[in-house]
Parts: structure tokens; C-alpha cells; sequence
């Protein structure tokens, strides 16, 4: 008996038990999707708005319901901030630059549900729920300028162009960089970034001294900032560099060689790195710097092909010759030598070497581009009709190209320019000389003068072919100054006929309100 009443109670509490399974109350769940979210993003600091409309698909409810909380979280070394608790982001990027991670999420406040966001293009079981983010510099592109201010000190400005952003006009660089007060402007420019980033710099070299800066703040770094602070060797008396090689030659901010660099300095030494080994640093340099060494003082432009170089070439002011310098691992100078019927001499009788300028000419098959230099007889001769003549060469070899002469008698100003600049598509050299632009076409068969009538008669300060910004397309820049106005950037470009010189301005690249600029070049990147 006691077995069956066992049996039975048994009974009676298992049918209780599933009886029980029908008192609980199911939870339908808001199955959420969201889409619409790039792997990456980049925005510029201070000046950029994300914007970022995420596509929300809920089963059953709405996304504009006051139920969903949404967060969008920003991540980086020591930051973690929530930018926005609104639905679709916009956000003014106001964090240093960097990179980041950038994540959304959704939370149901009734349910406690959270919801997190997956960059477009993973598949479901991926775990990852953050973006890239990428904050840049709002001057990391653009147009640099060096020049005078109206009390006469050097001033540095940009005029920045960001891609889907209108120009941004950055004043009073060297006020700000904390740098001393600064004379002679020479030159502003970042040095390119093919190079490792911890060699990408920006310099500005004046007479009075040159100083490299963070290419992101603009701002001198406290006790690392001349270029004595880059010499392996201990060096008393202060080296001031007046150029460095290459420069950059294409709107992403390339230059023609990756990891080298060239500086030659006020004492006429030529000092070089590779600076994938070495880190941008200087031994002594190359040049005996002495009259009485094998190699002398350096002294005006280098000459290397802006494409890609493999040699590049400079002045020996001692000797009067042109010397070739090879890569970095090979530092030791080559003395060039001349043989019987070559169009012109490295080594001078009588000349001298006035002005050099890099160009992307390809005539006689050079490839990466020609230079040129403009070299003066130094003994009058008035049975020559001329006391200027200009060298043309391709310095991978190097290779003499041609030989001109400057007429006296059709440009008689010529050997007075204050400036010089040398077309990369025709037989053609501005120069300014007396206040006036003039051009003059080298070309034997052409050999003529033009007068080139500006916009305006102010004083021109500048004239420079644009060979970094857009390199093929031979635009001519030329500044001018007013003390009352300011100075004014011109952009020109050269009319096509062979028969004249005529220059056509383009009227959307007119700037104005700027220094008494003396030079300019182009920031491609960071």
C-alpha cells in the first residue's frame, strides 16, 4: 500500500511542477541592427566636423524612442571620452591629433539591452566594434610662405587645403612658435614623407639662424631645435643651414629619394645622413671646407634630378668646379673631369656659378628632370656677345644636356636679377631685374626679351615655378608687395603659343593680405 501512495503523491507533484511552466511571462526581444559605419575615419582638429548617420533597423520599436540612450565613445593613450549621446553624430573634432578608436552603442533603458555597433563590411562572429580614428593637423596640407613682416622680421604663414574644406588662412606661425625674432627669411618648408616619421620636420631657415620645428604644433622644441643638436660631434660655433635636399616634388608630399638627405650650411659644408640607418644625424662634413683641401666651400643651389636621383651635384666655390656626391653610405666627394668637345666644362676657366634651380625638363632623354645653372664669365670680353651663359645638365650620371648663351644686347638686365626661375616645359627664364618681370627665351633660333606686364605694378618679391603642388603642369607664382596692402600670390600659368611669352593669371588663386613673401613650397601630408 505504501508503495502505491508513494507512487501516487509523485504523480501529483510532477503534473504540479508542469503546470507551473505556464505562470512566467515572456519578453519579446527588440532584435537591433546598424549599418552604415566606415571601417575609418579621418577629420581634421579644430576645424572638422564627423558626421555620421548610422542606419538603425529594430524589430519593434522605434529608434527615436526616448527608451534608447545612444553613445558614441572615443578611446586613446590616457582619453576616453563619450562625444555625442545623440542619435546621428556631429562632432567637432576638438582633441589633440592621433589615432583613436571610435565606438556606438545602443542601450534600452527599459530592458538594460546594449547594442553594440560593428564597422561596415565585418561578418556577424566578428568581435570588432571599434573605428579608426584619425585626428590630423588642419595645416598638415598646404601652401607655406616665408617672408617679411611690416616691422621687417621673418613671418611664416600657410594657406591650408583640405580636402572638402574651404582655406584656411594660418597667421603669425613664427610668432607663436616661440622662437627668437628672426631676419632674412629664406625658407619654410616640410621636408617630405617618404621619410621615417621621426625624421619628418619642418624648418625655417633665415639668415640670422634656421630652427627645425614640431611638424605638428609648429612650436620650437625646447633644447633640440638647431641643427648643432643633430651633429654626432661636439661643435662650438653655431652651423647655420641655408638648404637641405631633396625637397618634395608631388602634391602627397614625396620627395625624390626616400631616407637621404643633403644640407649644405653658411660655412660651406655639405652634410649628409642616411637617415633610415643613422636617425637624421650629421657627421662632420664631406667637404674639406678649406681652400687648400681636395674639396672646398660649397656654395648656391644643389642640382639633382627631382624625380629620383642617385647623385647629386654641387658648387665647389675653392675651386671653381661642379662636384658630384653620391649616397650616403659613399660620402667621399667625385671630382668631375671634362673631355675635348663637350658642350661646356665641370671644371671653370673663367666662370663662375651664379644660380642653380632643379626642374622636371626631360630633354636628351632625362627622365627625372634637368638642371640648370647660370654661370658668369668673370673677365669682361666685349668681342663675346655675352657675360652670362646657362648650363644644362642631369645630374644622374651626371650628363651635360646643352650649352646657351645670354645674348647682352637682347637682355641687357639679365646679370642684375635679384631672382631667377626656369620653366620645365619651354626654352624659357623669368627674371626679375629693376622692379620689371621679364622672360627670356634661350632658345638660339629664338634668343628674344619679353617684358611681362603684371596685375598690379607693386614690388615683386617672388617668382617661382610651382614644381610640388601640381609638378607637371608648369605654373609660375609670382608675389608682390604693398606697405599699405600687404603682399598678393599670384598663380599663372604660361599660354601655350611658341611664338610669345604671355602669361594667363587664374583667377580662383589670388591671395592677399599676406607678408612680403620671399619664398614658397607645399606641405602635401603630416
Amino acid at each position: 500500500m505504501n508503495k502505491y501512495l508513494i507512487t501516487a503523491l509523485f504523480i501529483l507533484l510532477l503534473s504540479a511542477c508542469f503546470s507551473d511552466l505556464g505562470n512566467y511571462d515572456y519578453i519579446e526581444i527588440n532584435e537591433t541592427s546598424i549599418d552604415g559605419l566606415d571601417n575609418s575615419y579621418t577629420i581634421f582638429a579644430d576645424v572638422g566636423v564627423l558626421h555620421i548617420e548610422p542606419i538603425i533597423n529594430m524589430s519593434i520599436a522605434d529608434p527615436n524612442d526616448t527608451r534608447f540612450e545612444y553613445l558614441w565613445v572615443v578611446k586613446g593613450d590616457n582619453l576616453v571620452d563619450t562625444i555625442s549621446q545623440d542619435r546621428v553624430l556631429n562632432w567637432q573634432a576638438n582633441i589633440p591629433n592621433g589615432t583613436y578608436t571610435l565606438s556606438f552603442r545602443i542601450i534600452d533603458k527599459e530592458t538594460g539591452m546594449i547594442v553594440q555597433a560593428k564597422p561596415r563590411g565585418n561578418p556577424e562572429n566578428s568581435s570588432q566594434t571599434t573605428i579608426t580614428l584619425n585626428i590630423s593637423v588642419y595645416h598638415s596640407r598646404g601652401i607655406m610662405l616665408i617672408g617679411e613682416n611690416k616691422e621687417g622680421y621673418a613671418q611664416a604663414q600657410m594657406i591650408t587645403m583640405l580636402p572638402g574644406y574651404d582655406e584656411i588662412f594660418y597667421d603669425n606661425i613664427l610668432q607663436y612658435s616661440e622662437l627668437p625674432k628672426l631676419t632674412g627669411p629664406i625658407d619654410f618648408f616640410h621636408t617630405g614623407t617618404n621619410n621615417p616619421t621621426s625624421a619628418r620636420e619642418i624648418w625655417i631657415i633665415t639668415k640670422s639662424g634656421s630652427y627645425f620645428l614640431n611638424r605638428l604644433t609648429l612650436k620650437a622644441q625646447p633644447n633640440f631645435n638647431i641643427f648643432n643638436d643633430k651633429l654626432y660631434f661636439s661643435e662650438s660655433t653655431y652651423i647655420n643651414p641655408l638648404e637641405i635636399a631633396p625637397k618634395i616634388k608631388a602634391n602627397s608630399g614625396a620627395t625624390g629619394a626616400d631616407g637621404n638627405r643633403f644640407i649644405r650650411c653658411s660655412n660651406g659644408g655639405i652634410y649628409i645622413s642616411w637617415i633610415s640607418f643613422s636617425g637624421d644625424l650629421y657627421d662632420t662634413p664631406v667637404n674639406d671646407i678649406t681652400a687648400t683641401g681636395e674639396f672646398g666651400r660649397a656654395k648656391g643651389e644643389m642640382l639633382y634630378p627631382l624625380n629620383s636621383y642617385s647623385s647629386l651635384l654641387w658648387y665647389d666655390q675653392d675651386h671653381e668646379r661642379f662636384v658630384k656626391q653620391g649616397h650616403p653610405l659613399l660620402p667621399t666627394p667625385t671630382a668631375l673631369t671634362d673631355k675635348s668637345g663637350d658642350v661646356f666644362p665641370w671644371i671653370q676657366n673663367g666662370r663662375t656659378y651664379i644660380y642653380g634651380e632643379n626642374t622636371f625638363n626631360t630633354d636628351g632623354g632625362s627622365t627625372n628632370g634637368n638642371s640648370f645653372a647660370i654661370m658668369k664669365e668673370i673677365h669682361e670680353n666685349h668681342e663675346r656677345n655675352y657675360d652670362y651663359c646657362i648650363y644644362k645638365m642631369y645630374c644622374n650620371g651626371p650628363a651635360k644636356r646643352a650649352f646657351y648663351t645670354v645674348d647682352r644686347t637682347e637682355a641687357p638686365l639679365f646679370g642684375t636679377a635679384t631672382m631667377y626661375a626656369f620653366s620645365s616645359l619651354r626654352t624659357i627664364v623669368f627674371y626679375v631685374a629693376g622692379g620689371k618681370l621679364y622672360a627670356y627665351n634661350y632658345d638660339p633660333a629664338i634668343n628674344k626679351n619679353y617684358e611681362i606686364i603684371l596685375a598690379d605694378n607693386n614690388e615683386i618679391t617672388m617668382a617661382k615655378f610651382d614644381v610640388q603642388r601640381e609638378p607637371k603642369s608648369d605654373y609660375l607664382y609670382v608675389a608682390t608687395y604693398n606697405a599699405s596692402t600687404g603682399g598678393t600670390l599670384y598663380k599663372y600659368s604660361i599660354d601655350p603659343n611658341l611664338n610669345f611669352v604671355r602669361l594667363k593669371s587664374e583667377p580662383e588663386e589670388k591671395w592677399t593680405g599676406l607678408v612680403k613673401i620671399r619664398n614658397m613650397n607645399w606641405r602635401g601630408n603630416e
